[in-house]
């Protein structure tokens, strides 16, 4: 369950718990979402609930672009040590 206290400031209630999630600073009282830069599963109820994309609150780090600038330097494979 989703009960929003502002525009950016929502609770999320997980069973017995309840998490503060803030869409603005990007921040859970989990503290996932700062963490791993990336949107936390309260952060992306809270997304979901407010229908908005949950690409846009994940850090560069994890774009497809980085991802595949990671590997523009082929890697050589280690020579077989039995030869």
């Amino acid at each position: 369950m989703i009960i929003p206290s502002t525009v950016h400031l929502h609770v999320v209630v997980d069973g017995q718990k309840g998490y503060i999630v803030c869409i603005s600073t990007k921040k859970c009282s989990c503290r996932k979402f700062q963490n791993d830069e990336i949107p936390c599963g309260h952060g992306m109820e809270v997304l979901r609930y407010i229908r908005v994309h949950e690409i846009d609150y994940c850090s560069p780090f994890y774009s497809l672009k980085n991802f595949q600038h990671a590997y523009v330097i082929p890697v050589e494979p280690l020579p077989c040590k039995s030869t």
